[in-house]
């Protein structure tokens, strides 16, 4: 069973999770809107730009390792690589 959680600061996004911890998730956003295209536009850079893939990997893997038991510092820790891709991507 899935159950709703809430992504803070963002009322565009629907979220749901299943397990304890959260093993799976399901964000539900508005075809066509920024939260639809922001996260396409970031995967589709590192598709085209694979040193920009490597160094995201690189920095999951060292966060993953830091932040084993912490998912939200974990997450937060990858907002200044995701935002400086989403900002070169809107210049593509």
């Amino acid at each position: 069973m899935y159950t709703a959680f809430p992504v803070l600061g963002n009322p565009e996004r629907l979220a749901f999770g299943k397990g304890s911890p959260h093993t799976h998730h399901i964000h539900i956003v508005e075809q066509g809107g920024e939260e639809h295209l922001r996260p396409l536009a970031f995967r589709n850079y590192l598709r085209t730009h694979p040193e920009a893939a490597r160094q995201y990997d690189a920095l999951k893997r060292i966060l993953a390792a830091r932040f084993q038991h912490d998912r939200a510092a974990y997450n937060q820790a990858k907002t200044d690589f995701i935002r400086s891709i989403e900002a070169k991507a809107r210049m593509v």
